[in-house]
């Protein structure tokens, strides 16, 4: 049997979050488009200690995501920009994407993919199409203000990191104001093939009310010797989710700013807790205890830095974010056994 056509499920976001359906219809049951989305990001790239420079690198995308009941159903998705272009999607099964669209500043970002109402318009096998709308509701976009910046602390330590020891990772503290319902962020880490990113291999990515400026790196995550990028991303969603018996739970229009940076793993070195430097300064262990590292803990231990941050009271060697008499106590302890 044929599947009814169904009318237009209009959705209109706006920076409330608030979201009003202009009518509803069945498409084949509750559920059926998990989410749209549309997707703006600048990419920021750190070479150094210092924060980032302007990116030059904007980019914006659209999906659509189905339940897995009607995605052998689907055959092509358009969507259709304010205005009427139209632009076409690949993908099979519950996930349909128009791929990234790069452009070399954000006016020239907004300008082709401008606030008004997008559709998703959706053909099955049957040649039956159904329409969805989603509205895109600030013509400035809803950047946040902050751009990721590793901490100078953060950037010399993942390069040529001990991957056998868990790395602390913190950045630049992320705020918006005034708060939405929707915000994302979190480091992931890349291998690097060259200069493109290869598969994900390591995430922390969590959408709260008030973002955490601080990650750690598990021991054992990545591998020796090994290219990556660690990539930290800030982002504000504007979003809303349906209760049944809508026919999409949930529809998200994103703006982020994304700051990556290139690292090389070191050699996986399994050294003892007070094994912190190699008399460089850089906190490179070298295999062994000696005054180099009381020095370098000494060192960074006054002023604060996270280089110094051994430990959480627990004795385990796990690092709390801080720097306080627990990291003292943990070094010496270790210092004098000699690992």
């Amino acid at each position: 049997m044929q599947r009814e056509k169904s009318i237009v499920l209009g959705c209109v976001v706006a920076t409330s979050g608030l979201c009003t359906a202009l009518a509803h219809a069945q498409v084949n049951g509750a559920g059926d488009v998990t989410g749209l989305v549309i997707q703006y990001q600048a990419f920021f790239t750190q070479n150094s200690t210092s924060p980032p420079p302007a990116s030059t690198t904007h980019t914006c995308s659209a999906f659509i995501a189905f339940d897995n009941a009607v995605s052998s159903d689907i055959d092509f998705v358009d969507v259709l920009k304010p205005g009427g272009a139209s632009v076409s999607t690949s993908g099979s099964g519950t996930f349909f994407s128009t791929g990234q669209y790069t452009y070399a500043s954000r006016a020239t970002l907004m300008s082709n993919w401008p606030s008004g109402t997008y559709t998703f318009s959706v053909e099955d096998f049957n040649e039956i199409t159904t329409n969805f709308t989603l509205s895109q509701p600030s013509a400035a976009g809803a950047w946040p203000t902050a751009i990721p910046a590793f901490t100078p602390d953060s950037y010399t330590g993942l390069q040529n990191m001990n991957p056998t020891q868990p790395r602390l990772v913190e950045v630049n503290s992320f705020s918006i104001t005034p708060p939405t319902n929707g915000q994302l962020s979190g480091l992931y880490i890349s291998q690097r093939f060259g200069n493109l990113p290869g598969p994900t291999v390591w995430s922390s990515l969590t959408t709260i009310g008030a973002p955490t400026s601080t990650r750690t790196i598990p021991a054992n995550a990545l591998q020796p010797n090994t290219d990556y990028f660690a990539t930290w991303m800030f982002d504000q969603r504007i979003s809303t989710s349906f209760p049944p018996p809508a026919v999409v739970e949930f529809t998200n229009v994103t703006f982020g700013n994304v700051t990556r940076v290139a690292f090389r793993t070191g050699a996986a070195v399994v050294s003892c807790a007070a094994d912190l430097d190699n008399g460089s300064g850089n906190g490179t262990p070298d295999g062994g205890v000696d005054i180099n590292d009381l020095l370098y803990f000494l060192a960074e231990f006054e002023a604060g830095s996270t280089n110094a941050d051994l430990d959480n009271g627990s004795n385990s060697g796990t690092p709390d974010g801080g720097v306080d008499i627990n990291d003292l106590l943990f070094f010496l302890s270790h210092f004098e056994a000699g690992c």
